[in-house]
């Protein structure tokens, strides 16, 4: 029992914390004057036109489209421009870089904040040798100038549907490439929440298990 019962003290203790952030923020909207109003609103404007100022700039790098690289060297320049990539590399002979490039057309315009290209195999001998790549697909997420992770199995992204572009969307979020959680499908997060409440529920049996053994 001593597992559920970790694990209903942990769900417990997230809920009374977000219970005393709301009851914080009540209060503070409570006590605003005219004046802490109109400040919350200039900050906010502020805010938007950043973004909006940040969105423009990606685009002009060619973000929110898929780019084909002709060469290593378009690679290594796309990859000192922007901050964030997500690089399919492809083979024409494989039905898995068929499908991976539909998907990543269709997510581009969602992740602005990335830039998103693909190469063909044929074109980056040198990468494939100097990445230790053996087969393609492969996606490469690179972030300030480094490789974070480069995802070679893609399990649950078996076909041209929206549940495999969900799919490789959560993919790209566990990766830490990208933070939006309102990219998230719904049932994606329940696959979240679920592993979080298994990794919960391991730590409490390992924590039972110390205890017994003293």
């Amino acid at each position: 029992m001593a597992p559920i019962n970790n694990m209903e003290a942990a769900i417990s203790q997230v809920v009374e914390t977000v219970e005393n952030q709301l009851d914080q923020q009540i209060d503070q909207l409570r006590n605003l004057s005219v004046d802490d109003l109109e400040t919350i609103r200039n900050q906010r404007l502020k805010l938007l036109k950043e973004k909006a100022a940040q969105q423009i700039e990606w685009k002009k790098k060619g973000h929110g489209i898929v780019v084909e690289l002709k060469d290593e060297k378009e690679f290594f320049s796309t990859t000192k421009t922007s901050e964030k990539c997500i690089i399919l590399v492809y083979s024409d002979d494989t039905i898995e870089s068929k499908i991976l490039d539909h998907h990543i057309n269709i997510i581009a315009p969602k992740l602005l904040e990335c830039k998103i290209a693909k190469i063909n195999v044929k074109s980056c001998p040198f990468l494939m040798k100097r990445l230790n790549l053996t087969k393609t697909p492969v996606l490469i997420l690179i972030q300030e100038f480094n490789i974070i992770e480069k995802i070679q199995r893609f399990d649950n992204i078996i076909d041209i549907s929206n549940k495999s572009t969900e799919a490789l969307l959560y993919r790209l979020h566990t990766s830490g490439i990208i933070q939006n959680e309102d990219l998230v499908a719904p049932t994606q997060k329940k696959k979240k929440v679920l592993t979080h409440r298994r990794k919960v529920i391991r730590e409490g049996s390992s924590d039972s298990s110390d205890d017994d053994s003293d």
